[in-house]
């Protein structure tokens, strides 16, 4: 039967429909800001290049959810978050990340960064849905972190990769609503090494331009931004390194020896304790010593702390840690680390006295991990020998 010219006019129409239109290009923009936290330990490590690419594609690759690899969830401003980011749905990770997802794809944007001790590199583009990357050398490599602005719903939150970039390179995959594309692949990957003048041209070129005006804060402080993520991490791991890296910053050996011990409900607590006070408060060195102490005192009195946990607090408290009334006491009176200190040598001092051995050894040991040990004294020797020690020890009233 003849085709009609008409119905061959319809097909040809129907089979040359225009093609999708072009996926548009994407900014990419890199900014040096000091890091928060220590870097001392951090100035070893080699300065790296890294370079981010964004690529359009056709179809959804085949990668686990991101959900899958993010050791933390952290609130930098707004309501505290849940153990959920808020990336969009359906955003995917891949490490190492695989070639064959973007060959042959349009490639929308480049950049090259620098990741070098003491700075944190974000990488940003001027899509708007699209997180930043906040990158810092570590010993294993580079930490990343994925940083949204969630508007007045959460606010803005870092979600942290859990594994470290090695020398490879990482794949982010973001879907498009509406776009006539699936999505958006961002490709993270190591270069070689970067020297000290590649450094200060990329710090001098993106870098902070001057040094903050504002009096410090939460959003200006590094101590005050490590303190509200020690209050606000999820996990165990986050919660102990994000408290670690306070209780390392305010020199305070004791706190690091009691969170290196302490089990996952008690880092909750000191947590918890933590994020009630003032993190810019004149004395927040004694605050945040006060506050680790305070939080572990319900389970000191319900004699319900882990073996581990209790022997770190008997050797940091000496009897302090097997009275609970005592330490409380002293925590409420003393109005700074001195007076602390100084009240809990006076407590094991007197200890010494007692007529419980199991306190006397406390006490003994305490003083000896301290240099305050009194001469010729021994915990388990007669009462006369004990007496004489402490007698010999005591300080002698000058006359009037």
């Amino acid at each position: 039967m003849p085709i009609r010219a008409g119905t061959a006019c319809l097909c040809l129409v129907a089979c040359t429909a225009p093609p999708p239109p072009p996926i548009p290009p994407v900014e990419i923009h890199v900014q040096y800001e000091p890091a928060a936290g220590p870097t001392a330990a951090a100035e070893t490590l080699a300065a790296r290049r890294l370079q981010v690419d964004v690529f359009g594609l056709a179809a959804e690759p085949a990668l686990d959810s991101v959900e899958l690899h993010l050791g933390a969830v952290l609130a930098l401003r707004g309501r505290p978050l849940r153990a959920a980011s808020s990336l969009r749905p359906g955003t995917r990770w891949g490490m190492p990340a695989p070639a064959a997802v973007v060959e042959g794809t349009p490639h929308l944007g480049s950049v090259t960064g620098i990741v070098a001790a003491g700075w944190s590199t974000t990488f940003s583009t001027s899509v708007p849905h699209l997180p930043e990357f906040r990158c810092e050398p570590a010993a294993d490599g580079v930490r990343l972190a994925l940083r949204t602005d969630t508007g007045r719903d959460r606010g803005i939150e870092l979600a942290v990769l859990r594994d470290p970039l090695g020398d490879g390179a990482a794949l982010l995959f973001v879907p498009a609503t509406g776009a006539g594309f699936a999505g958006h692949a961002i490709r993270i990957g190591a270069g070689g090494l970067a020297d000290a003048a590649e450094i200060d041209a990329a710090v001098a070129a993106n870098g902070p331009k001057a040094p903050p005006a504002a009096p410090a804060g939460p959003g200006t402080d590094p101590i005050a931004l490590q303190w509200q993520l020690a209050a606000e991490s999820i996990g165990a791991q986050p919660r102990r390194g994000a408290l670690l890296a306070l209780a390392t910053n305010f020199g305070l050996p004791a706190c690091v020896d009691v969170l290196l011990a302490a089990d996952e409900t008690n880092l909750i607590a000191i947590g918890a304790e933590v994020g009630r006070l003032d993190p810019v408060a004149a004395d927040r060195r004694f605050d945040f010593e006060r506050a680790v102490w305070s939080a572990l005192l319900p389970a000191m009195q319900r004699e319900e702390l882990p073996l581990g946990l209790r022997s770190a607090v008997l050797r940091r408290l000496g009897i302090l840690a097997l009275e609970p009334a005592t330490l409380q006491r002293l925590l409420a009176t003393s109005h700074d680390a001195a007076a602390f200190a100084a009240g809990a040598q006076a407590e094991n001092l007197e200890a010494l006295g007692d007529r419980d051995p199991v306190h006397r050894l406390r006490a003994h040991e305490y003083l000896a991990e301290h240099g305050l040990a009194v001469p010729d004294y021994a915990p388990l020797d007669p009462p006369e020998r004990r007496a004489a020690a402490l007698r010999a020890h005591a300080p002698t009233e000058s006359s009037p």
